[in-house]
């Protein structure tokens, strides 16, 4: 008798645990604000322009979104228009540790350096400058270099991080690190000869304009976990707290890779920069989404 009342109470429980209460839970756990920006996102987005966005010059974001990490010392071909020679766009290292976005268009050529400097062929461009139809802005921590046919590259000076953005006109038509911009995410590690890579390292390799020095040394990036002691809490507090200044974007653009990025940047750094980064990144991709968040209060003064 007494294992039949224990046998009832524990369907009973279970059936108040799992029919009343986890719906009332999951009821109360959801971002209303969230859930309204996915569905936005699901009714306002454009398969007719294509974006990719390139983090610091170590993760890459692709046209049709995938995501990876990579070091190189070497100059790498980013993105380029194999249909009508339109556009050019490489990552190419200098002196020192520092590294810039040379950009081709219409036979201009600029060279973008992310927190540093911005030399364009014979002078300065400090506000707006037109040459062979192609425009070249800087306003504030911005620049952007675009032509009349719907190619764009910008970068944002204060927080490393830099997008291309490429019209319906251009479907199909790029290659490089960047990926194919043709909507298909199959297809994303596309090597020079069209084939498809094996991995991110051959992907890489295949895609190396030259050598520094007769040296070049590229790989992959493989995350590892940070030595104890290393402040990880606002790579926590951006990515990963329900109360995150970024929370009502979680519905929209997945957090997860990005708290990656965050960890493993600020293993390799004694201040928040590389985190601030990663969140402006972050930032960019929920606003073209069209989730209107701003840059979290932390990193303002970075």
């Amino acid at each position: 008798q007494a294992k039949h009342f224990m046998d009832l109470a524990n369907i009973t429980n279970y059936m108040i645990e799992s029919k009343v209460m986890g719906p009332i839970r999951d009821v109360y756990s959801i971002n209303v604000v969230a859930e309204y920006y996915r569905l936005k996102k699901r009714l306002m987005e454009s398969p007719f322009e294509y974006h990719v966005l390139l983090i610091g010059d170590r993760h890459v974001v692709t046209f049709d979104g995938q995501m990876y990490d990579f070091i190189s010392q070497c100059a790498l071909l980013l993105a380029k228009d194999l249909a009508h020679n339109a556009f050019t766009v490489s990552l190419k290292p200098e002196e020192g540790s520092v590294t810039s976005v040379h950009v081709m268009m219409n036979q201009t050529a600029l060279d973008i350096f992310p927190g540093q400097k911005t030399d364009e062929n014979c002078k300065p461009s400090d506000t707006v400058l037109t040459q062979n139809g192609v425009s070249v802005r800087r306003e504030g921590n911005r620049v952007e270099v675009s032509n009349q046919n719907g190619v764009t590259v910008s970068c944002d000076l204060k927080y490393d991080i830099c997008s291309m953005t490429l019209s319906a006109w251009y479907h199909g038509a790029s290659a490089g690190l960047f990926g194919t911009n043709d909507n298909e995410a199959g297809n994303e590690f596309q090597l020079p000869n069209c084939s498809q890579a094996h991995s991110v390292q051959e992907f890489i390799q295949s895609w190396q304009v030259n050598q520094v020095g007769g040296h070049c040394r590229i790989a992959s990036k493989n995350l590892k976990p940070c030595v104890p002691g290393t402040d990880q809490r606002i790579c926590q507090t951006l990515f990963r707290y329900t109360y995150s200044p970024l929370r009502n974007c979680f519905r929209v653009v997945d957090p997860t890779p990005f708290y990656a990025m965050c960890v493993t940047d600020m293993c390799e750094s004694t201040d928040i920069k590389p985190a601030c980064s990663v969140a402006a990144a972050f930032v960019h991709l929920c606003n073209r989404d069209f989730v209107p968040l701003e840059i979290p209060s932390q990193c303002l003064s970075v």
